[in-house]
């Protein structure tokens, strides 16, 4: 190695334990104070300014961008893995597989452990009954819509954008439709962007072991 490719590699592996420790933080601030019962002060403005927007054609169109965070992250997930499967690219189907696995797996457990009730200072458009933390679909969202802009990026740039830009809809849609408040959305988005981390770190880390770039 020279002393320029360490350098490079040194400064890269800085960047990512900005990354890591930063979103590891944002969700472990958030996390603790609903762990241990306590509001936050910026969630009813935030809902407040999110609901100001609120029409009948956006009601429409909020409903439409939340499905995709379902359902739509499971389709589109299951197409990579067949594209993948098609292709014989094996490791990266088998890292899309791990990707939604491990955003259910998250999402479950995380409400399983902390069991927050659903905010009640909101007048929401859909009336859920589970518990509230975390967004599931804003983790499913982080995870499947930021590992296709991975995917995309290299060849279709824009789309890769559309793709990042997508995880943003879905995790306001949440706050719009009422079913979680900006602090659920928050913590979701981190821990589901750390997990993508996560994944695409395992990904280049086994790509220099094997000698290919997938």
């Amino acid at each position: 190695m020279t002393p320029i490719q360490f350098r490079v590699g040194l400064k890269h592996s800085m960047i990512n334990l900005s990354v890591v420790s930063g979103l590891a933080l944002i969700f472990l601030a958030i996390s603790e104070k609903i762990w241990l019962k306590e509001g936050f002060a910026w969630d009813l403005p935030i809902t407040l300014t999110i609901y100001s927007w609120r029409r009948p054609w956006v009601d429409t169109l909020m409903y439409i961008i939340g499905q995709t965070g379902a359902g739509g992250a499971v389709i589109l997930v299951m197409g990579l893995i067949l594209w993948f499967w098609q292709r014989r690219r094996w490791l990266n189907m088998a890292i899309s597989s791990l990707g939604i696995i491990g955003a259910v797996t998250l999402n479950h457990g995380l409400t399983f452990l902390f069991e927050r009730p659903r905010p009640a200072f909101i007048s929401p458009l859909v009336i859920a009954t589970s518990y509230d933390f975390p967004s599931g679909r804003t983790i499913s969202a982080a995870v499947v819509y930021g590992m296709l802009a991975v995917f995309l990026w290299r060849k279709h740039p824009y789309w890769a954008l559309v793709s990042s830009g997508w995880i943003i809809a879905v995790a306001i849609s949440q706050i719009y439709r009422g079913v979680h408040p900006p602090s659920d959305v928050l913590a979701s988005l981190s821990i589901g962007l750390l997990w993508l981390f996560c994944i695409f770190a395992a990904i280049h880390w086994s790509s220099r072991r094997q000698g290919q770039v997938e």
